[in-house]
């Protein structure tokens, strides 16, 4: 009795092999690319809430100004 593989036995395995690495590869970079929009929504929402905390707080700073119609 011989023992190994028949040349059919590995190409089947080496297919097989391939597929699932492309179906994982395609989920990792997925799973990248949703991970990066997230990062960069979350540093758009942080940058947004900054801009209205500082016009909120120059707005609360300013003076009153009284604006006299001209003509």
């Amino acid at each position: 009795m011989k023992k190994g593989f028949t040349l059919v036995e590995i190409v089947v395995v080496l297919g097989i092999f391939g597929i699932l690495m492309i179906v994982a590869t395609d989920f990792f970079i997925s799973t990248l690319q949703n991970s990066n929009r997230a990062s960069i929504q979350a540093e758009v929402r942080q940058n947004s809430q900054k801009i209205m905390q500082d016009m909120v707080s120059e707005i609360r700073q300013a003076n009153s100004y009284t604006v006299m119609p001209s003509g």
